[in-house]
């Protein structure tokens, strides 16, 4: 039986630990027996797996639910109790919608031991002979697929189409079976009455012509239901009547309010739709068979299209971190395992197999997706909100371990031996030899030395190497990290440490490799980087050691500290983050009480190696307590700045936000804005193919390998993010204000339940303002970005919830 869980924050236990007393108010509970399965009110035990569930609160119809005072005449208000029906006449308040394969009950969310109220039976032998109201199901294991109610209407879909059961003029229609005969598409409405729901006989049939016709596919996976501004009044109801939007595996059906159905697919591609959901603006949000979730206007019209990308109603997509965002098609990019994306709230929230994706979309705007926000969510980070495209999201981890690269490497893989040993692992040609735990190579004969670990490493990881060449008389090193060519930017043309950072995609772990490189390497290191939770999924090396302590006494979320010229975070250029003339943005919370002097808190800039100059830098600082934000395009010649004007040297946490927005530079603190600059950037370029990422210090082209300029000593940050959109002031406001509370003491804001970080089901309780995740380890409450609650109690199937009554599976 699923989890029927009851009101409030503060109830951590389930009914599998309470039992009766899960569902009543303590301090008036008066049951003798608390196992649930022996409550006398329940007529019917579910003893199978539920499908979907769903938490109907009539409070929320469009007459508040007054409609269930006005049914006596109905035969299902006068039906005796039996196995099918509970005792209690008027439809529930609040009603519990618990779908299996092959019937479907509604409990009784009013009644503290949530008893049955109605059991429908869904299978259907011989859909076009006879049918029950809920025809969408057969013996043979085709079974019910999804549920929901609206405005007195019950809609269920499965393998033979859709059935909508209005409970107060007691009609029924399936409106989805076109397999009988592709030809002559049927529909059937079920004669009698919902006191006969479970009878195979008396039933007519409807070819479309005469009617409205019948959904694109018979196969529906999923339904969602809205009542549109205006929408027409059922005479025989009083009520609005709700559009219902249907994924069905050869595109979508939208029923309208007059019953006609607007078809929406694609020609050249995979048809099949998993999930449907209206967004707030009435538009619709598709889960693609893949791991895509697409945006569109809800269609008013029949279409067909060789892409879904080209379809005329598409306003966006999300998708998965193997595909590059893309400003044509205004996409968040997520980061997916390879089964993806499980499920989705439209305007609030993806679930997919490595966690959890908040959104903040901007659904006024014609570019739905792509300007909007998200934030990525597991069990041992909070990503914080990040703006369009962003290029890196950093500092976001949950464990307050110490790191260093011996550390990290140690972490990642402890018996590699960075000295050459022949214990660890290395293979090299006949161009390489090594003495005293020292690599040369005399580059003669294609000169290759390769770690071919790939246990070491799964495809797909972030690493960060490390390499020292300490002797070279001529030729260049390269580095690739995979079993092609050598990786961008990995060039190694003289003498000193460098330290590169990309993505595994080869069987073989590592090349060093040259044709014509004579010299010697030593202190090779590999190891996970410190992580970037955007998808580029390119990561931070770490210089000398980097202390990790929570924000706050008991805090999930950990500051950085420790900064100083041989200890930060550095990022090796990244084409992917070079500004150009575009919008930018920066962001960092930090915390100091030592304002003396200049400490630069993140930085994108650095000239080339071996030269003076800072190249066109673009970073926020500290000066004096004051932050501050710069931007120049010639080494300082001239440049845009904007200071703070009072000090936040308070020992406090705070936020700052540096973005570029056309030609103007606007700064932000504690999502306020204090000020804007332009005229000596201009529409100039920032950042070059030598600008680096740094975080609690900056790059100098003087100084390249170990070291960096004016370190933020004095003080710790976390969740830094740069990327190449303008947030607006609102988006800034928001992230300022959701993001403070997980700097407060025992801010939980990660996943609960170590490793277990599949996000299998989600709900949105509007009247709580709270999001229900479920998975293995537990169900997870959310406000905002902060978690207030768990169970500890698997979630395999589906959550639903509303006015602080949950229901699970």
């Amino acid at each position: 039986m699923p989890n029927l869980v009851g009101i409030g924050n503060s109830q951590v236990p389930t009914n599998a630990m309470l039992g009766g007393l899960a569902y009543q108010d303590p301090a008036h509970a008066n049951l003798t027996n608390v196992e649930i399965e022996n409550i006398a009110h329940i007529k019917g035990q579910i003893t199978s797996t539920a499908v979907d569930v769903f938490v109907y609160d009539t409070r929320k119809d469009s007459d508040g639910g007054a409609w269930r005072k006005r049914c006596q005449h109905t035969s299902w208000y006068n039906e005796e109790p039996s196995a099918t029906r509970g005792t209690r006449k008027e439809f529930p308040a609040l009603a519990i919608i618990v779908l299996e394969l092959q019937q479907l009950f509604i409990y009784d969310g009013d009644d503290p031991n949530c008893s049955m109220w109605m059991r429908f039976d869904c299978s259907t032998a011989a859909w076009n002979a006879n049918a029950t109201f809920l025809s969408v199901a057969s013996g043979s294991g085709n079974g019910a697929k999804s549920c929901t109610a609206l405005n007195g209407k019950l809609i269920v879909t499965g393998t033979y189409g859709v059935a909508i059961v209005d409970f107060i003029n007691e009609s029924q229609i399936n409106q989805g079976r076109p397999g009988i005969n592709a030809s002559h598409p049927l529909r059937h409405k079920k004669s009698g009455n919902i006191s006969l729901r479970n009878d195979t006989s008396g039933q007519y049939q409807v070819h479309p012509s005469l009617g409205y016709g019948v959904a694109i596919d018979d196969i529906i996976n999923d339904c969602d239901a809205t009542v549109l501004p205006n929408a027409r009044i059922d005479d025989t109801t009083g009520l609005p009547i709700p559009t219902i939007a249907l994924a069905t595996d050869d595109g979508t059906s939208i029923i309208d309010e007059n019953g006609k159905i607007v078809d929406m697919t694609v020609t050249g591609e995979t048809k099949q739709i998993k999930h449907i959901h209206f967004t707030e603006s009435n538009d619709i949000a598709i889960k693609h068979y893949a791991n895509w979730v697409f945006y569109y206007k809800r269609p008013t019209a029949d279409s067909s299209v060789t892409y879904w990308v080209s379809h005329p109603d598409y306003l966006g997509r999300i998708t998965d971190t193997q595909r590059d965002y893309n400003t044509s098609f205004q996409g968040l990019p997520i980061k997916l395992a390879s089964s993806g994306i499980n499920n989705l709230i439209a305007d609030r929230a993806i679930g997919h197999t490595n966690g959890l994706e908040l959104l903040d979309l901007n659904v006024a705007d014609s570019t739905l997706v792509g300007y909007g926000m998200h934030c990525g969510i597991s069990t041992d980070f909070n990503s914080g909100w990040m703006v369009g495209n962003v290029t890196g999201a950093f500092l976001s981890d949950d464990d307050d371990t110490d790191i260093s690269s011996a550390i990290l490497q140690a972490q990642s893989h402890s018996s590699l031996d960075y000295t050459f040993a022949s214990s660890g692992g290395w293979t090299a040609n006949a161009d390489w030899t090594i003495s005293g735990g020292v690599a040369t190579c005399d580059g003669q004969n294609n000169g290759r030395w390769i770690y071919p670990n790939a246990n070491m490493f799964p495809i797909g990881s972030n690493v960060v190497v490390e390499v020292e060449v300490t002797a070279r008389s001529q030729g260049t090193l390269n580095l690739s990290y995979g079993t092609g060519a050598a990786t961008s930017g990995t060039s190694m043309t003289g003498i000193g440490t460098y330290h590169f950072s990309d993505i595994c995609t080869g069987n073989q772990i590592v090349y060093l490799r040259s044709d014509s490189f004579v010299g010697s390497v030593d202190n090779v290191k590999m190891y996970i980087a410190e992580a970037d939770r955007s998808h580029h999924d390119k990561g931070l090396a770490v210089y000398g050691t980097v202390t990790k302590t929570p924000v706050e006494t008991g805090a999930d979320l950990v500051a950085y500290g420790g900064f100083t010229s041989s200890n930060f975070l550095r990022q090796p250029p990244n084409s992917a983050m070079n500004i150009g003339t575009g919008d930018a943005h920066l962001m960092i919370w930090y915390k100091t009480s030592n304002g003396s002097g200049t400490q630069m808190l993140i930085s994108y800039e650095g000239g080339a190696n071996g030269t003076t100059n800072y190249g066109k830098p673009f970073n926020i600082r500290f000066e004096s307590g004051v932050v501050r934000g710069w931007a120049s395009h010639d080494n300082f010649s001239s440049y845009d700045d904007v200071s703070h004007g009072q000090t936040t040297a308070d020992g406090a946490w705070h936020h700052a936000a540096w973005v570029r927005r056309g030609i103007v530079f606007d700064l932000y603190v504690d999502g306020d804005f204090i000020n804007s600059d332009s005229g000596s950037v201009g529409s100039n370029a920032l950042s070059d193919a030598n600008s680096e990422l740094v975080i609690g210090g900056r790059k100098r082209g003087q100084y390249p390998g170990d070291y960096c300029e004016e370190p933020f000593e004095q003080g710790s940050v976390a969740l830094a993010r740069i990327g190449k959109t303008a947030p607006t002031a609102e988006q800034i406001k928001k992230i300022y204000t959701d993001e403070r509370k997980l700097f407060q003491e025992n801010a939980k804001c990660t996943l609960y339940g170590g490793s277990y970080n599949n996000a299998i089901a989600l709900a949105y309780d509007d009247s709580t303002d709270i999001l229900h995740v479920g998975t293995t380890s537990g169900r997870n409450e959310f406000s905002g970005l902060r978690r207030i609650n768990n169970t500890t109690t698997a979630v395999t199937t589906a959550v639903s919830a509303s006015n602080g009554l949950v229901a699970e599976q």
